[in-house]
């Protein structure tokens, strides 16, 4: 019975030493594929990074393209304000030119009959 017993004992400390084996396998296995899981997440985690840092590059160069744009519709719409105030200036100055030359040949007019006189 003492020899059943032992023998029983070495079967169940056999089968206890191949289960922790079997478990030291497992772990090192969810070991090596953390150790791969937290490396994966680094690298993704630095592209992301790198890919905030480009939209903001990309965000901020849209930006002053389009103050750039704004800048440009403004002097754009200066300059046409600019161009009609001279064209109104210049028919104004056509205006006023027909009508002093209308007075200065009336004026040479009276003044011919003055002298016919």
């Amino acid at each position: 019975m003492a020899e059943e017993s032992l023998e029983t004992m070495e079967q169940d400390m056999n089968e206890l030493r191949e289960e922790c084996e079997e478990l030291k396998e497992q772990l090192a296995k969810k070991d090596d594929a953390l150790v791969e899981a937290e490396t994966t997440l680094k690298d993704e985690v630095a592209k992301t990074v790198a890919l905030r840092h480009r939209l903001t590059d990309q965000a901020e160069e849209t930006i002053r393209a389009r103050v750039r744009a704004r800048d440009i519709e403004t002097e754009l719409s200066i300059r046409q304000a600019g161009e009609d105030l001279d064209d109104d200036a210049l028919e104004e100055i056509a205006a006023e030119h027909e009508e002093l030359t209308g007075r200065l040949k009336a004026l040479q007019a009276k003044l011919a009959g003055h002298s016919d006189d």
